[in-house]
């Protein structure tokens, strides 16, 4: 059980169970001094409906473009590459068979993941509405096939190069050799920025190819790339999904001026960089990617280049000697970026075909076939300019995904270094004679490196996209593209967790002090018809005991609270303060019907209070007080004495108003709370 609850603090939560009342005592003359209470802790009750979840049900054909199907689940966000995504329900099930699932969904979301899962744990994903009765994987899936199936390409004789243009490390190699100072001085249109001389003969012959522009069949030849136009309607919702979860925008461990630092868990974080530096590996078929973003201001100044390489003809070499490799190859045309375009879209394909790997020359054709050879390294660059500046002009750099070749570029005071980790751009600062106070320099707690890559990749749904870092506050969101065709896919396999379920009681009425931790029980939903139930911890003094209806032989129902843990009654708290020795939870699995709601589950529960006779139960009655609340997932339930208004600032606002929109539990202090098991 530690590891359910190992659950990250909430990212969406829910009070969903709503007051207790003693039996017999809410109605009498103490009614009166157990409102007054309330009202004078949390002020004036209006709210008439406690519950913040949305239940529901869904058919999930088991119909995805995966083999050997096992089970299929509701979660409430996508797996992949998020630490977030919880599972609600699943069941288990075979190719092309159907089932219908209950779910708890706390309602911060309005759209769920439906999920087919393979006997390797590989994932296949589709979004879907809460007002959706049915997910059908097989209408994507053929909207896909029939898409792959109507690529027709230009032939390769009409897809000519044109002069080469000299990458910016380049200029920047040939002008710090032919400076006395051995440095440049850039200017991006307002400031004059130096930076240090790093010079690499390797960059020496770095050149950018384009092809000339020319039209064949649907296909656009141009100098910014190779595409066509993608007629069908596409529903984005998925893509959507999957790249809002993996790219998380906001927030994050160590956010940049309140945007995620991604670039460890994006960049470096996952099996495309571990196995393969960030490069895709040919699948020996024309290589086609789709952008499916651009959110980035800059977007127009962008360019995308790609480079590719036999990875045998660098076996033997070190590290060092790879990467000047790399540097003399050349590098093609990929798209020109565009901007401002945050909402997901699919409307060009572009093409990125082979030139062979003899010496290149003006007028020299893509190889026919078209196709990069099946194993081949796949690398890609960003050369960011400026409005109003050719790419020969350039003097923002080019960034790549393999972060070796980075290593200039993020040097470069005004734009880039400031990405870079603070301890490692205070070096520069102290060794170069020209900074200058105002200079950018890097800004960023926990960040990059000055190898780090710039451009990531991950994979989803048996697609590869690409995600790029145009400027400096490290989230990766600035552009994704679609790998359709063209590349061998690596398969993670996510893990997600089963979704907790946190029950808070609080023990007397008319004296509560609202800290909701007198008893605290988690649940979660394991299978179809299994929920296990956890006692997590007890802040009382009294003596109590749960009351599980149906289920009266159940060990947490069979003894005392406290005698369930071995300890005595008011000698010691339990998991409600720190700096105290910590108790593991207490689980038992229960059989439900399948149609029964965790929510459903956990009101039925009774606290049966033996020191005072009274029973404590959900309310039948609106507006009584939150004796007894349910919150979606691993919530932080607050210390001892700790009110919840004081670790939760907007529970108040949120008992004294009707507004179901109201999420108090996104504004925890995490000083006034229990810590969750990590």
């Amino acid at each position: 059980m530690k590891k359910l609850l190992s659950l990250l603090a909430v990212t969406s939560l829910t009070l969903t169970s709503c007051i207790d009342h003693e039996t017999n005592l809410y109605k009498g003359d103490d009614s009166k001094a157990i409102k007054q209470n309330a009202e004078n802790v949390l002020g004036q009750i209006v709210r008439q409906d406690w519950s913040s979840i949305n239940q529901g049900s869904v058919k999930i054909i088991a119909n995805a473009p995966l083999n050997n199907i096992v089970k299929v689940q509701i979660l409430t966000e996508s797996p992949f590459g998020n630490p977030n995504a919880r599972v609600l329900n699943e069941a288990e099930i075979v190719n092309g068979r159907y089932v219908t699932l209950k779910y708890d969904a706390p309602n911060v979301y309005d759209r769920l993941i439906a999920a087919c899962v393979n006997d390797k744990g590989i994932y296949y994903v589709q979004s879907f509405g809460l007002q959706d009765a049915e997910v059908d994987f097989g209408e994507v899936a053929e909207s896909r096939r029939a898409r792959a199936a109507e690529y027709t390409y230009p032939a390769a004789s009409s897809i000519v190069l044109g002069e080469p243009v000299k990458s910016f490390n380049a200029l920047r190699a040939e002008a710090t050799l032919n400076s006395e100072t051995h440095q440049i001085m850039v200017n991006d249109g307002t400031n004059d920025f130096y930076y240090m001389n790093l010079y690499d003969a390797s960059w020496a012959n770095d050149r950018l190819w384009s092809p000339q522009a020319k039209t064949d069949g649907d296909w656009k030849i141009t100098e910014n790339g190779i595409y066509k136009e993608i007629k069908e309607t596409v529903d984005m919702t998925t893509v959507k999904a999957i790249c809002d979860a993996y790219l998380q925008k906001l927030g994050g461990l160590h956010p940049t001026n309140g945007r995620s630092n991604n670039w460890e868990l994006i960049a470096e974080g996952n099996d495309h960089f571990i196995i393969n530096n960030n490069y895709l590996i040919s699948d020996g078929t024309p290589l086609i990617v789709t952008p499916v973003q651009m959110g980035t201001s800059e977007g127009n100044n962008n360019n995308i280049y790609y480079y590719y390489f036999d990875p045998a003809k660098t076996v033997g070499m070190t590290s060092e000697q790879e990467a000047n490799y790399i540097k003399a190859l050349p590098k093609f045309k990929a798209m020109k970026g565009l901007a401002n375009k945050s909402n997901f879209f699919r409307d060009k394909a572009y093409l990125l075909p082979y030139y062979g790997n003899g010496t290149l020359e003006n007028g020299a054709t893509a190889s026919a076939g078209l196709a990069i050879p099946k194993g081949y390294k796949i690398g890609f660059l960003n050369r960011k300019g400026y409005a109003g500046k050719t790419e020969q002009d350039c003097t923002s750099g080019c960034t790549y995904g393999d972060g070796r070749l980075n290593v200039e570029v993020n040097h470069l005071h005004g734009h880039y270094l400031s990405a870079i980790d603070t301890k490692l751009a205070a070096t520069i600062r102290k060794n170069d004679p020209n900074a200058k106070d105002d200079l950018r320099y890097g800004k960023t707690t926990n960040g990059m490196q000055f190898d780090s890559p710039r451009i990531a990749v991950f994979s989803a749904n048996d697609r590869t996209y690409l995600c790029f870092e145009d400027g400096s506050d490290c989230n990766f969101c600035d552009m994704i593209l679609e790998v359709s065709q063209g590349a061998k896919t690596i398969d993670e396999s996510p893990a997600p967790e089963a979704s907790l379920y946190t029950m808070c009681f609080e023990d007397r009425l008319a004296s509560a002090d609202y800290d909701m931790n007198d008893i605290v029980l988690q649940a979660s939903r394991i299978n179809e018809t299994t929920i296990r139930l956890s006692l997590v911890a007890s802040g009382a003094d009294d003596l109590l005991q749960l009351e599980i209806p149906g289920y009266d032989e159940a060990m947490l129902a069979s003894k005392e609270v406290h005698e369930l843990f071995n300890v005595t009654p008011g000698s010691t708290f339990i998991n409600t303060k720190t700096g105290q020795d910590s108790f593991e939870p207490i689980s038992e699995d229960f059989e439900v019907a399948a149609d029964l709601s965790i929510e459903d589950f956990l009101k039925t529960i009774k606290l049966n209070n033996l020191t005072t006779g009274k029973t404590i139960t959900v309310p039948t009655t609106a507006g009584e007080p939150p004796y007894a609340i349910i919150v979606p997932l691993n919530f932080a339930y607050p210390l001892e004495t700790v009110c919840i208004k004081d670790a939760y600032s907007k529970f108040t606002e949120w008992v004294q108003t009707n507004d179901q929109t109201i999420y108090w539990y996104l504004d925890i202090n995490t000083e006034k709370v229990y810590p969750n098991n990590e």
